[in-house]
């Protein structure tokens, strides 16, 4: 008896397992055309989250690899990394800044490594003893600027992929 041959095509409101999911269906963005449905879900997907929220261009260089949001990624990164760095979160009774000798120099490539950690993977930047030595700054320092980096921007793309899957439920349950 022969296997059942299984559809492979990927219907525009298949999200299931069995068929295309998320990723697999947006993997094509910028080299297809998607359906007005498509369009439509990744903006009520973005409408769920706060204004320059950067889950959707994270997500979305993930899954298909564009190169398109990175320049705008990067500027995000680089901001978010020279700003937690001189943060002062009140521990017990003392203030203390996150990074106390962040300096911009190293600091804009350690938040550049953690962005590029996030979407591409550890493997795609050199070990931070390295960088840290390159630069000549405490790994501990450089480390903590590039790993709260790609936390946040690893939230940020999962944050909109789980308001890009709640808008194709919408789609497919109206």
């Amino acid at each position: 008896m022969l296997p059942e041959v299984v559809e492979t095509t990927i219907r525009e409101n298949c999200v299931d397992i069995r068929g295309g999911d998320l990723r697999s269906y947006y993997a094509g963005f910028t080299r297809r055309a998607l359906p007005d449905g498509a369009i439509w879900r990744l903006s009520l997907a973005s409408s769920c989250l706060p204004v320059e929220h950067p889950g959707y261009m994270a997500w979305l260089t993930t899954v298909s690899g564009t190169e398109r949001f990175c320049p705008k990624l990067q500027q995000w990164a680089i901001g978010l990394g020279a700003t937690i760095a001189r943060m002062k979160p009140r521990l017990r009774t003392r203030a203390r800044t996150f990074v106390a000798s962040y300096d911009h120099t190293w600091g804009r490539q350690a938040s550049l490594d953690g962005l590029s950690v996030a979407l591409f993977g550890a493997d795609t930047v050199p070990a931070t003893l390295a960088r840290s030595e390159e630069f000549g700054c405490d790994r501990d320092a450089y480390a903590r600027i590039r790993n709260f980096v790609a936390g946040a921007i690893l939230l940020a793309s999962w944050q909109y992929e789980d308001a890009l899957s709640w808008a194709h439920k919408v789609a497919r349950d109206s």
